[in-house]
């Protein structure tokens, strides 16, 4: 990520509860897991806001709203980074055949795809 595009996630994090470095570093650690599959796990407090990140389709999730936020050459930069990642998680996580998360969230946007993958508990 460029020095510019890297500035303008670091101001907008500071915005919010939780930045980029922290979903980013929750997202490599999923990945990191030994195995080839991985199953998702619920959140045991999916209302907390930090214990919510326990599940990384809601670290997904705050990855993809600091996404739609930043200025356009930002974006392109944060995008190259999560190329290979999300090739990675749909490559090693399952879909899941009839998946909870459909239709829109409670801001009326549709459900990531990320949602759509296979729970532990499933």
């Amino acid at each position: 990520m460029s020095p510019t595009a890297g500035a303008e996630v670091r101001w907008l994090g500071q915005e919010r509860s939780i930045d980029l470095v922290e979903l980013l570093s929750r997202y490599r650690q999923f990945l990191a897991r030994p195995g080839r599959t991985l199953l998702l796990s619920h959140a045991e407090v999916p209302a907390c806001p930090s214990c919510g990140l326990d599940d990384v389709a809601a670290v997904r999730d705050g990855i993809a709203e600091i996404h739609r936020t930043l200025p356009p050459a930002s974006r392109a930069a944060l995008s190259a980074v999560l190329r290979p990642l999300d090739a990675d998680f749909r490559r090693r996580t399952l879909p899941d055949p009839a998946p909870v998360h459909v239709g829109l969230d409670w801001r009326g946007r549709p459900y990531g795809w990320w949602w759509r993958r296979l729970y532990d508990d499933a």
